[in-house]
């Protein structure tokens, strides 16, 4: 599948090996990491003083709109989060279980996993321990 201003040369390690390990830590297209290290080293030196509200809130709706438009979503439904874990957090946070109540998860590694049907079930599983 193409995904539209992606271009194999934004990734040059492709040229010495298949990279496949996106889950743990995805590779950033060349032209993306000059200005995410100087987002990065303004925001480390002086935080967010230098942004109004909007803009502190807006950093990251480019991001849920061009994810949206790759799924064909409502931007509205797409949740930006840091990491699984923050997402799983933020959802066992959502349910609010009550008294006696408990919210669980499971440790597996996608590595192990081969093909769509393992993942159904490994998923399926994680929904049986959150209910």
């Amino acid at each position: 599948m193409s995904v539209p201003g992606l271009r194999r040369a934004d990734f040059p390690a492709l040229g010495r090996f298949t990279y496949l390990n996106t889950a743990s830590a995805g590779l950033v297209p060349a032209s993306v990491v000059r200005p995410a290290h100087e987002f990065e080293a303004e925001l480390a030196q002086a935080g967010t003083t230098g942004m109004d509200e909007d803009t502190e809130v807006g950093i990251l709706e480019g991001a849920r709109h061009a994810a949206a438009g790759l799924l064909h979503a409502n931007p509205a439904a797409i949740a930006i989060a840091t990491s699984f874990t923050e997402a799983l957090c933020q959802l066992a946070w959502w349910l609010r279980p009550g008294k006696g109540q408990n919210v669980g998860s499971t440790r597996f590694s996608m590595h192990f996993y081969n093909d769509s049907d393992d993942v159904d079930r490994a998923l399926a599983a994680l929904d049986l321990v959150l209910r």
